[in-house]
């Protein structure tokens, strides 16, 4: 557009204009309406961007403003991401941009930010066949072991560790032949009989990967497959296989893995 405006100026008459003075207004005019265009041209492919709300800074402040906007949840031991994220009906990656982690790892006590959006899944509903209502399963790891109740009142005679040369993988709980076993959690029976060195063996299946065995016993009171609720009799305290007494072997194991147990239940370390 400018080299238009040029060449017609060099086509009109002399007399029309004051020689360099009218070409210079002229062409100064003409820069300043091509700068207006181009900044309206910036403006207008900036504003979608500012709709979308990808201004820098946009998501802070967001967050800065809408704290009742979130919930905070105090992760518990044995809870993991990927757990707590199906709870809430949310993804790994979700809960990892929102909360900042590097990694999925996580430590008891923590607390993550979840959005109100989501609500917390129940993933099964059992029902008391004496009174008909549903029962609502506990919703994550974390609460399954954090309700564990102690299979057995006794004295915890050998801990959890390194025992004579070898792992104890469980606690013991020394208790008179006869004493009746409770289930730790409810769950369903997947082991009932006989295993070298444990003896007569009852192995419960809770959620979320979390399982108890009861050991040594001499009478099992459940069948394979049973649906038991906590605090239910499904043993009676022995000295069935490699034992020096009669006592409980007592194990909880997350996904196969043997952990211990007096991190869960209240009081283990001497009575329980």
């Amino acid at each position: 557009m400018l080299f238009s405006l040029i060449f017609c100026l060099l086509l009109l008459p002399s007399a029309g204009f004051a020689a360099e003075g009218d070409l210079w207004r002229l062409l100064k005019g003409d820069l300043a309406l091509a700068e207006t265009a181009d900044r309206g041209e910036a403006k207008t492919a900036q504003e979608p961007a500012a709709s979308e709300g990808r201004s820098p800074g946009a998501s802070d402040r967001l967050a800065e403003g809408a704290t009742e906007r979130w919930r905070l949840h105090r992760v518990a031991p044995g809870e993991t991401l990927y757990g707590i994220a199906r709870v809430y009906g949310f993804s790994v990656a979700q809960l990892r941009e929102l909360n900042s982690l590097k990694t999925g790892l996580l430590q008891p006590g923590q607390s993550l930010r979840l959005p109100l959006s989501g609500d917390p899944v129940v993933y099964e509903a059992r029902r008391d066949t004496d009174s008909g209502k549903a029962k609502q399963a506990l919703p994550s790891r974390g609460a399954v072991l954090s309700s564990l109740v102690s299979p057995l009142e006794g004295t915890v005679t050998s801990p959890y560790g390194p025992r004579r040369g070898a792992f104890h993988h469980g606690i013991d709980i020394a208790a008179d032949k006869g004493e009746t076993i409770r289930a730790a959690q409810r769950g369903r029976v997947v082991f009932t009989g006989w295993k070298a060195v444990y003896g007569r063996t009852v192995i419960i299946e809770h959620s979320f990967g979390v399982a108890t065995l009861y050991a040594h016993s001499s009478k099992i009171l459940v069948n394979e497959g049973d649906a038991v609720e906590r605090g239910q009799p499904v043993a009676q305290v022995g000295a069935t296989g490699v034992a020096t007494g009669p006592h409980l072997h007592f194990e909880v194991r997350l996904d196969s893995r043997a952990v211990n147990p007096a991190a869960y239940l209240r009081g283990a370390s001497a009575d329980v």
